[in-house]
């Protein structure tokens, strides 16, 4: 048996505005919101396997009896996979909800491989969202 991770079950963010969080991750990303703990967190389904969750880093530092405590100052970042031939659909998307393109990046090939493209924006919390069409790391 391997002892290592065999991925990333969670993924945090933290930001003070829940309401905005919330509406930014379904409304404009898409994403099924699982959990809701009213003063501290949203959760969303990204996969099977994946959930990405948003606290808020005032009332995470204060403690709770099930988990450490934690949290964030600054602007944290995220990635997601997007579908192949699905790039323009996204930005469209983005543009259409109000959203600001802040980059897009053509990844340059690396060691003869080719890579995707990433359309960057930003969340209500200020924290970097990427769509990420195609490979960027090497597997």
């Amino acid at each position: 048996m391997s002892v290592r991770p065999q991925g990333i079950h969670e993924t945090v963010l933290y930001g003070e505005d829940l309401d905005a969080l919330e509406r930014f991750y379904r409304e404009v990303v898409g994403l099924r919101m699982v959990s809701r703990v009213e003063e501290r967190s949203r959760g969303f389904r990204v996969s099977a396997s994946q959930v990405l969750l948003v606290f808020r880093a005032s009332v995470t530092r204060r403690g709770h009896p099930m988990v450490p405590t934690h949290g964030a100052t600054g602007e944290g970042h995220v990635a997601f996979s997007i579908e192949r031939g699905a790039y323009e659909a996204w930005r469209e998307r983005m543009v259409n909800a109000g959203v600001e393109i802040e980059q897009e990046v053509q990844w340059e090939p690396l060691d003869g491989m080719e890579r995707g493209r990433s359309l960057y924006v930003r969340d209500p919390a200020g924290n970097s969202v990427e769509f990420i069409e195609g490979e960027v790391w090497p597997a």
